[in-house]
């Protein structure tokens, strides 16, 4: 059985036959196109699983394609890959490192932002950094409302975790940060991803031993013998479905859902720091889908400071 459709929009004939003869070789049904235009056209006709997609495309570029690509409801689902080559970004955009990652959001108020820009945005996390992730626009204001002149307030995170980040190690895909994109969706479009590797420097957003972290202490386990370990002091419980007895329990999905779990995670881990709780207590999440991202973000607030 053949495996996905892979469609590859790249201008540059050498680089297209690269692209779709390694493609091709390892097995994916392989459609080509020379112009964002017929890269629409292809894409629209016929949606693919994934799109690689050249930013430097002559008439309308990459990023255009990218946005015409997401606002359609045929092709807003299918996963896209910018292909570029380094030197024209500043070291600022890819903080000093070989590669770079280009997002495109589906959030319609921040594609209205992109079209009305004549340049390409790029932009840092909206927090400090080490500390836990904003999912809503007063987590923003709150932290650096008063050293940015406006927030475009979008409405809370759909996902409520950053980004699934891999990487290619010897031709090999790697894992170097698990997150809103299941692992599991990933390997069903590129075959087993290797599990995260330890690198003496980061080489991606995220990496940090600790990171994500509260100003309280969060230790992470089984709730009940790290609370008998706590006696005597406040303690605020991150949990799955369950409700613990201690001064303050923040339940992410009574239903035992781990996408709402990961949504609310953020956002009662700030609540619970902000609390007058002295130490947080999380509990062990599913390893499955975005339990793994759970856990990630989790492990990485509890890691010693």
């Amino acid at each position: 059985m053949a495996k996905e459709r892979i469609l590859v929009v790249e201008d540059d004939e050498d680089i297209l036959e690269l692209l779709r003869y390694n493609l091709a070789k390892e097995g994916y049904q392989v459609a080509t196109a020379k112009t964002g235009e017929d890269g629409l056209k292809e894409a629209v006709a016929s949606p693919p699983d994934l799109i690689c997609l050249d930013l430097m495309l002559p008439s309308i570029d990459g990023l255009e394609v990218c946005s015409r690509l997401k606002q359609d409801h045929r092709t807003q689902a299918v996963s896209v890959i910018m292909v570029t080559a380094k030197g024209e970004e500043p070291d600022i955009v890819t903080s000093g490192l070989d590669t770079v990652g280009v997002r495109m959001p589906a959030h319609p108020m921040t594609m209205e932002l992109l079209r009305r820009l004549d340049f390409p945005l790029a932009a840092p996390s909206a927090n400090p950094f080490g500390y836990v992730s904003p999912t809503t626009a007063q987590h923003v204001a709150d932290q650096l409302g008063s050293r940015i002149p406006y927030i475009l307030d979008g409405g809370p995170c759909t996902v409520g975790v950053e980004s699934t980040i891999i990487g290619w190690e010897r031709g090999v895909p790697v894992l170097y940060r698990p997150g809103g994109l299941p692992l599991e969706a990933i390997e069903e479009v590129v075959g087993s991803v290797n599990p995260q590797v330890r690198h003496v420097l980061p080489v991606a957003p995220g990496m940090i031993e600790s990171h994500y972290a509260p100003r309280k202490p969060l230790r992470m386990g089984d709730v009940r013998a790290l609370c008998a370990e706590e006696q005597g002091r406040r303690i605020g419980v991150l949990a799955f479905r369950d409700r613990f007895a201690v001064a303050r329990c923040a339940t992410l999905s009574p239903a035992g859902d781990v996408n709402e779990a990961a949504r609310n995670l953020f956002a009662a881990m700030r609540g619970l720091d902000a609390s007058d709780v002295d130490v947080i207590i999380a509990e062990v999440f599913p390893e499955q889908g975005l339990g793994k991202a759970i856990n990630d973000r989790l492990r990485r607030a509890a890691a010693k400071r």
